[in-house]
């Protein structure tokens, strides 16, 4: 089940409801190190970004602005809530003491992969400076928590058919998920400490309102190929989208601080 979050047009009703604070509850001697931060980090990274994946606040109809996909239900964000939360309980008991929270830093390496359709930004062939100030946004939202975003990797896929047709769908007779396994399969770099990021089109999909969307940490384990986050390049810091998303469409939402 793909994690997409909607544009919240009635500012009441938020999709996903993770407990407030609940990073900054745990001590110090509960922070993840070595192997355990790595596993930690996979799973706080794959929440930043699927969870609130195209959130954004808006004061306008439906109509004017692009839409997610299809949101999973109650039960489902519970199912990802509880097998996220158990992986964390089943690393913190096997945690090492750290003497202050200013030793806890964790680097999370990003590798972003822009699928473009011609040499235009309109056709995804967006400026570097638009992908580092979009790990500048994240950085800044997580500034407090010990863990950082680092741009360790980039790169322009000429693929109009990826640019086009990758979409939503989890029925692997539709195009938009043999291109979106296909897209995977070829560009994915890193393990579970890293966060892949795909920006593309969306031009030519069922939904061609959708901002993005992201699996569960809870389906890593099963399908790690199928890890990462899809955007539409419209959406990152000085793009299209901007006004509708002031560049955050990887930033986590519920409160952890």
């Amino acid at each position: 089940m793909e994690a997409v979050i909607p544009i919240n047009h009635d500012k009441t009703q938020g999709l996903h409801k993770f407990e407030p604070g609940a990073l900054a509850r745990l001590s110090c001697s509960d922070r993840p190190t070595g192997k355990q931060a790595s596993m930690f980090m996979s799973l706080i990274a794959t929440l930043a970004v699927g969870f609130v994946l195209a959130f954004a606040q808006v004061n306008s109809t439906e109509d004017q602005f692009p839409r997610c996909g299809s949101t999973p239900s109650e039960a489902e964000v519970r199912v990802a809530e509880l097998s996220f939360l158990a992986k964390v309980n089943a690393s913190m008991a096997t945690q090492t003491t750290l003497n202050a929270m200013d030793d806890f830093n964790v680097v999370i390496p990003v590798h972003w992969h822009a699928i473009t359709s011609g040499k235009s930004i309109r056709a995804g062939y967006i400026p570097m400076s638009q992908i580092t100030e979009s790990i500048k946004v994240l950085n800044k939202d997580f500034s407090s928590t010990g863990f950082s975003f680092k741009l360790e990797s980039s790169e322009y896929i000429p693929n109009e058919i990826w640019y086009d047709r990758v979409g939503l769908t989890k029925d692997p007779r539709s195009p938009e998920y043999v291109y979106q396994v296909e897209m995977k399969q070829a560009l994915r770099l890193g393990g579970a400490s890293a966060l892949n990021v795909y920006s593309t089109g969306f031009t030519n999909t069922t939904n061609r309102r959708l901002l993005g969307f992201a699996t569960f940490p809870s389906e890593y384990d099963y399908n790690p190929v199928d890890d990462g986050v899809v955007i539409r390049c419209s959406t990152v810091p000085g793009g299209m989208f901007y006004p509708l998303t002031k560049g955050r469409l990887l930033r986590m939402k519920w409160d952890i601080g």
